[in-house]
């Protein structure tokens, strides 16, 4: 079947079509009319199909991958996502590794070979790189394979045939009072960072989102923040995380990250009975089942918990309690 259109951009008719799994796509310059586009589309049909066309004249379609990556998906990326700027950054890794080879020669196998490499080389700080990081490249290659299949570049996104690493995102690290006690006690004068702390742990907000509020967004009268989810998501003041970071490592607090203190903040509005659907409202989950994991049973709120059916204290027990049930345990 030739595909035969006229570019809204250019005004210049052009033809699309493919001959034994070859793809042929060009121009028609001298067509003023649809009519005179599709005869001369049809005589180059011909020619592909018999073979007699010179090699220095119709040739197969090839569209680099960069080149389509930067010139076609970016644009649509920043229009249409908010997650532009990860676009721009994991794109040079994707443009790095497939570079100028033929968007539509890409197969299955060559992704897999990208997510190998991925798996065995190194993070610039010389550690291990996460399967969910890779599972995140892999779906902004996989999206700028989908641009492509809707631009008629390709017939098929080869990502479709590559698994994804399984990961376990469910993360519950989050600071104890004592924890944050020397956290702050490192951060020693640096004020700014405290505040951005202070402002996560008590709001559960993210990082990025901090850093977007303005003065008309804060309603003292009602007591409430205007949160802005704009797709300008570059972050501005760097040193927060630098300072942040150094102060983590001060404080001891192994396996912490800024991200937590949002963890921290939910685990105990859970603690302190916000339900799973008010913690998601707040945090801005659109999925309850990210939510589930702050209303784990703590120690303080099990015991409350089993108080609140008898209306008793387990301290006025005494030593009655056989030791078995002496403490209460709920796993989830």
């Amino acid at each position: 079947m030739i595909n035969v259109y006229k570019d809204k951009s250019s005004g210049t008719y052009r033809y699309d079509f493919t001959i034994k799994n070859r793809r042929y796509r060009g121009a028609v310059k001298e067509a003023r009319t649809l009519e005179q586009a599709r005869l001369a589309a049809q005589s180059i049909w011909d020619t592909a199909f018999h073979g007699k066309y010179d090699p220095k004249g119709l040739k197969p379609a090839e569209t680099p991958f960069n080149r389509f990556y930067r010139d076609r998906f970016l644009p649509h990326s920043k229009l249409h996502k908010k997650s532009y700027y990860d676009d721009v950054s994991i794109g040079n890794i994707l443009c790095d590794f497939f570079g100028s080879e033929p968007i539509e020669g890409i197969t299955w196998e060559r992704v897999e070979q990208f997510k190998s490499l991925r798996s065995r080389t190194k993070t610039r700080s010389g550690g291990k790189r996460s399967p969910t990081t890779i599972n995140r490249e892999l779906s902004i290659l996989s999206k700028a394979f989908t641009i492509a299949v809707k631009a008629n570049v390709i017939r098929r996104n080869p990502c479709r045939e590559v698994e994804r690493f399984k990961t376990d995102n469910a993360r519950s690290r989050f600071l104890s009072d004592e924890e944050e006690a020397r956290l702050y006690e490192a951060l020693g004068d640096h004020q700014m960072v405290k505040n951005v702390v202070t402002m996560a742990l008590n709001t559960g907000m993210r990082q990025g989102e901090i850093f977007k509020l303005k003065w008309f967004d804060v309603d003292f009268t009602r007591g409430s923040i205007h949160v802005r989810r704009t797709k300008t998501g570059r972050e501005a003041l760097i040193d927060v995380k630098r300072q942040f970071d150094k102060a983590r490592t001060a404080a001891g607090l192994e396996d912490f990250r800024f991200h937590d203190l949002r963890h921290t903040a939910a685990t105990r509005m859970a603690d302190h009975g916000a339900s799973a659907f008010t913690i998601a409202a707040i945090l801005g989950h659109s999925d309850i089942r990210m939510t589930s994991r702050y209303t784990h049973a703590t120690d303080r709120a099990t015991k409350a918990a089993v108080e609140s059916l008898s209306g008793q204290s387990w301290s006025s027990f005494g030593q009655d309690l056989p030791r078995a049930v002496s403490v209460v345990e709920v796993s989830r």
